[in-house]
């Protein structure tokens, strides 16, 4: 009866798709541990609760209108090709410019000591000596970030759409501030949750594999249920294993950040760079710093004795949260 208070909403589908046993995720696609997997299914099903009462926000639009985000700047996405290539920067490598601004890179003591053909342009450079051949330009000895505002005008047009090239990427490196690793990989782990549970519950397979990039036929839907199986154990794996905590642990982490996600707003799309910086280093602040910092082990243990309360009503209007829980109870 409290989910036909819900009308014919996406979040009744989505409650209709639960009652029939989550139908179209084989848990099993994904579980070398069949209890991370179940444990998994349950943090992706709150998330899916969650942002399902909020509507306008990017979450809800990737839980039913995945395909919106291919024109925009997705977060945990690289910038561009060049970001990519940051993440490997170390403050013993020079930077150059050849003669027509393509960059390239110097290592060990950072003086040329023999020439080459810049592989964009053919321009000889480097040098000899530690003399530049003619034209080329050093930029110094400089970190990453700051790299990247001053090749910001060398670049081309910045990534838009999802790229699946990034998704083993934590540390990005951009002209904007980005979120950290952690960060990157809490809500990666969270973007993946929703579009397999969007594909399940609202059947638009086709419109998440246009998103992922794979196409939108029969076998390219298979494709792109594979590669979020595998992203989603892959994510849960490492912050498992970078917290030292087991698979119920992190389970109880991640829903107390489920909790607090819809307190940093977003748009259904970010049209900018800067509009997808900010999101990132905002739900890193208000959620993620909150439960995965130093003090996550206090965290931990604050929530397990929340799950021994007796009061389940108020256990449960917590996970809800309280739009929800209005809309189910009619206590609005």
């Amino acid at each position: 009866n409290a989910v036909q208070k819900l009308g014919q909403s996406p979040l009744r589908r989505l409650c209709d798709w639960l009652l029939a046993g989550c139908e179209g995720i084989d848990a099993h696609a994904y579980a070398r541990n069949v209890r991370r997997a179940a444990l998994a299914l349950q943090v992706g099903v709150h998330v899916a609760l969650r942002v399902g009462s909020a509507p306008g926000s990017w979450w809800y639009a990737l839980l039913t209108e995945p395909e919106t985000q291919c024109t925009a700047y997705v977060p945990t996405v690289a910038a561009d090709e060049f970001a990519s290539v940051l993440r490997g920067v170390v403050e013993t490598v020079a930077w150059y410019k050849c003669p027509k601004g393509h960059l390239y890179s110097v290592g060990n003591c950072t003086m040329p000591m023999q020439t080459a053909r810049c592989p964009e342009c053919g321009l000889l450079i480097g040098g000899t000596n530690h003399k530049d051949a003619s034209g080329v330009k050093r930029l110094g000895v400089i970190s990453a970030q700051t790299l990247a505002r001053a090749a910001k005008a060398d670049r081309g047009k910045a990534y838009t759409g999802y790229k699946r090239d990034c998704v083993d990427m934590n540390s990005i490196y951009d002209a904007h501030a980005r979120g950290s690793a952690v960060t990157i990989r809490v809500i990666r782990l969270l973007m993946h949750m929703l579009l397999e549970i969007g594909g399940a519950a609202f059947g638009t397979w086709a419109r998440v594999s246009t998103m992922l990039c794979f196409g939108n036929k029969a076998v390219d839907e298979g494709r792109a249920r594979a590669f979020l199986a595998n992203r989603i154990e892959k994510e849960w794996a490492a912050l498992a294993v970078e917290f030292s905590v087991d698979d119920d642990e992190l389970a109880l982490l991640l829903h107390v950040v489920v909790r607090g996600m819809l307190q940093t707003p977003s748009a259904p799309k970010f049209t900018s760079e800067p509009a997808r910086s900010a999101f990132e280093v905002a739900f890193q602040n208000e959620s993620v710093a909150q439960t995965f910092d130093s003090n996550f082990r206090a965290v931990i243990a604050v929530h397990q004795d929340e799950l021994q309360t007796h009061d389940r009503s108020q256990l449960y209007r917590s996970i809800l949260g309280e739009e929800l829980w209005a809309q189910v109870t009619d206590t609005a």
